[in-house]
Order: C-alpha cells, then sequence, then structure tokens
C-alpha cells in the first residue's frame, strides 16, 4: 500500500507544484540521494509502526494498515500545507478498489481519520501538519 500511495501521490498538481515534486518515505531523509534536509515545502510518507507489516504481505486476510503524510513549510501561515494535505486527501480516499503492483495487495477500504493540529517545529524553523489514513487492504 505505501507503493500504491506515494505513486499516486507523486503526481498530484499541489505535490508537483507547491512542493516542487518533494515527496519521500519515511526514513530516506539523509540516504541516498535523498538530502537530510529538503528545500521546503516538501512532503513525507509514514506507515505506523514505521516497520512495513510484512505478514499483510503473506496473507490474504484484510488487514488495516495506517498512513500519516506529513507536509513541512516554512515559517508563516498553514495555508500551503493546507492545499497540499486537501489535495492529498481527495487522492487517497480515491484509492479504494485500487491494486498496490508492487505487492499486488487490493485497498478494500479507506478512512481518513483526521488532521493535526499546527505542530511548529523550532529545531528545524518550519511548520508542520500530517493527515492520518487507515487503509484496509488483501491480497
Amino acid at each position: 500500500m505505501r507503493a500504491l500511495i506515494y505513486q499516486s501521490c507523486k503526481v498530484i498538481p499541489a505535490i508537483a507544484e507547491d512542493c516542487g515534486g518533494r515527496l519521500y518515505q519515511a526514513g530516506s531523509l539523509g540516504t541516498g540521494n535523498t538530502p537530510a534536509n529538503p528545500e521546503r515545502p516538501y512532503a513525507l510518507i509514514t506507515e505506523l509502526p514505521s516497520t512495513p507489516f510484512q505478514e499483510v504481505r503473506h496473507t490474504a486476510h484484510p488487514a488495516n494498515r495506517f498512513f500519516q503524510f506529513w507536509v513541512y513549510d516554512d515559517r508563516g501561515d498553514f495555508a500551503r500545507i493546507d492545499n497540499i494535505l486537501l489535495a492529498v486527501r481527495e487522492t487517497i480516499l480515491g484509492l479504494e478498489s485500487q491494486v498496490d503492483n508492487s505487492t499486488g495487495a487490493k485497498c478494500i477500504g479507506v478512512l481518513w481519520t483526521g488532521d493535526s493540529q499546527d505542530i511548529p517545529q523550532d529545531q528545524q524553523d518550519t511548520n508542520a501538519r500530517y493527515s492520518l489514513f487507515q487503509l484496509t487492504s488483501t491480497k
């Protein structure tokens, strides 16, 4: 499901235009060609818990998987973050019945459980907010 979310969100105009295409998977910052502190704004996908659910890849039973979609931006207002999260929400809610080609898992349900409050990141001098999604998938 993580690959399906990533591929679907990578082509959202708000990600391409507002984030300059800077969409990363959790744990990738500072590894390979991914900068440790990317230019802002950027978006980050996190699967909870952060280790993938290995058992989902080997079973035909439905499994709930939780994802946070974070957006980081320079200090200021949260309008650009709100814009991006709205576009992401519409995209992820549209993933029901889609198949993750990397695992063969099918998304059989999507639930948006809400957005976080505004989160100032003093250490990085950024603003952040995330949306939380529950996806039910099966093979």
